[in-house]
C-alpha cells in the first residue's frame, strides 16, 4: 500500500494524522538519545562582596625640619607624635613632634659622608652607613661603634626584624649579620632573574608581614621581596610584573614615567609609594599590585614615608618640608584574594 504521508508534514497536518505524530516522537527520541547527558557541576559559591574603605588623610601638622640640608631621606616614627627625621648626608638626626618642635638632636660620629641611616626594630637603635663602606651602630648612651665595613660605598640601607642589616649596591642586595657576614644575596636568590637595571635606592620591611620593598628610583620601578628575598612583582606604574614575567594593569594611570623613592607599610600589607611625575600623588596599593587609592598629591617630592601603627602618615618632602596625616578608616581590603 502506497503512503500519501511526506517527511514534513504541517503542525495542523501532526495534530490530525496519528502516523506522523508516531513518526515525530520517534524522531524526537533518537535525537534525545544522541544528546550527552549532563554532569552534574559543583555550584560555586558567590563571591563575598567586601565593603572597600578607603584613607581619609586629615592633616596633623607641618614644617620646616632643618634650616640647612637638602632632602628628607628618612623618617622613623617612634610613637604616634614623635619620629626620627634625617637630612641626606647631614649627620645629625632631630627627634621632632608633630608641631616641628626638635625635643632632642643626635649626632652621628663619623667623618665620612652619611649615606643612609636605619632603625633597628628589635633593639631601636640607629644604625648607619658611610661614604667609606663602614657601617655604625648608635647604642642608647648614644657611643657609636663601628660593627664592620663593606669594603665600598653602599646605595642604603635596612635593618630587618630578624636583627640583620640588609644593604643595597648595584645590581644586588646583600643580608649580613650584625657582624658583616654575608647571609643572604639577592642574585642567588633569584638566579633566573635580570639584575642589570636593579640600584636601589631605599629599602623599607613591612612590621606585620616581613615584605620588603626595594624603590629603584632611577629605573622608575619598586619591587616586591618576601621575607627570603624571593622577588613576588615590580610595580612600573600602570603595570606590575610578577616573578614568571606574566604582566598585568594595576587600574592606575601614572601621566609618565613612575619615580618612587621610599615606601611605608599598612597593617594588611598595603603599600604607601609616592610618585613624583603624578604631580607628587601618595598611592596606596594593595599586595597583589592593583592600585587602591591616590591619598593625597604633594607640592613638592615625598622622599621619606613612615605609617605609624596608630595610623600618623609621616611624609618629608624635597622642600625640607615634613607633612603628617592621620589616615583616618579601616584598613583598604584588597582587591582580590593573594596568592604567592
Amino acid at each position: 500500500m502506497s503512503s500519501n504521508h511526506h517527511t514534513k508534514q504541517s503542525p495542523s497536518h501532526l495534530d490530525e494524522c496519528p502516523t506522523c505524530r508516531r513518526r515525530a516522537a520517534r524522531m524526537e527520541q533518537s535525537v534525545v538519545k544522541q544528546v550527552p547527558k549532563r554532569r552534574p557541576t559543583t555550584k560555586k559559591p558567590n563571591p563575598v562582596k567586601l565593603k572597600k574603605t578607603t584613607f581619609t588623610s586629615k592633616p596633623v601638622g607641618e614644617f620646616p625640619s632643618l634650616k640647612s640640608g637638602f632632602i628628607i631621606s628618612h623618617i622613623h616614627a617612634l610613637s604616634k607624635d614623635h619620629a626620627y627625621v634625617w637630612h641626606y648626608s647631614e649627620k645629625n638626626i632631630l627627634v621632632v613632634n608633630t608641631t616641628g618642635g626638635v625635643e632632642q638632636t643626635l649626632k652621628l660620629d663619623t667623618n665620612s659622608a652619611v649615606i643612609d641611616i636605619g632603625v633597628s626594630p628589635r633593639s631601636g637603635n640607629i644604625w648607619y652607613a658611610c661614604g667609606d663602606g663602614a657601617v655604625v651602630e648608635m647604642m642608647k648612651n648614644k657611643t657609636c661603634l663601628t660593627r664592620f665595613n663593606l669594603g665600598f660605598e653602599p646605595r642604603c640601607l635596612c635593618l630587618s626584624s630578624k636583627n640583620q642589616v640588609l644593604v643595597g649596591l648595584e645590581c644586588n642586595m646583600l643580608v649580613l649579620s650584625i657582624g658583616g657576614h654575608i647571609v643572604t644575596d639577592l642574585q642567588k636568590i633569584n638566579p633566573d632573574v635580570d639584575l642589570v637595571e636593579f640600584c636601589p635606592s631605599k629599602i623599607a620591611q613591612c612590621p606585620y608581614t616581613d615584605f620588603f620593598c626595594a624603590c629603584d628610583f632611577f629605573h622608575h620601578y619598586f619591587v616586591l621581596l618576601d621575607p627570603s628575598l624571593k622577588i613576588i612583582w615590580w610595580f612600573r606604574g600602570s603595570t606590575v610584573t610578577d616573578a614568571r614575567g606574566v604582566v598585568k594593569d594595576t587600574g592606575y594611570s601614572s601621566p609618565d614615567l613612575f619615580w618612587p623613592h621610599t615606601a611605608a607599610f599598612e597593617k594588611d600589607g598595603t603599600i604607601i609609594v609616592g610618585n613624583k611625575d603624578d604631580n607628587n600623588a601618595l598611592i596606596a596599593i594593595g599586595r597583589d599590585g592593583h592600585v587602591l587609592q591616590v591619598i593625597s598629591r604633594e607640592e613638592d617630592e615625598p622622599y621619606a614615608l613612615c605609617l605609624h601603627k596608630d595610623g600618623n602618615l609621616w611624609v618629608g618632602l624635597d622642600t625640607r618640608l615634613v607633612k603628617v596625616y592621620q589616615l583616618s578608616g579601616k584598613q583598604v581590603t584588597l582587591r582580590q584574594p593573594l596568592t604567592l
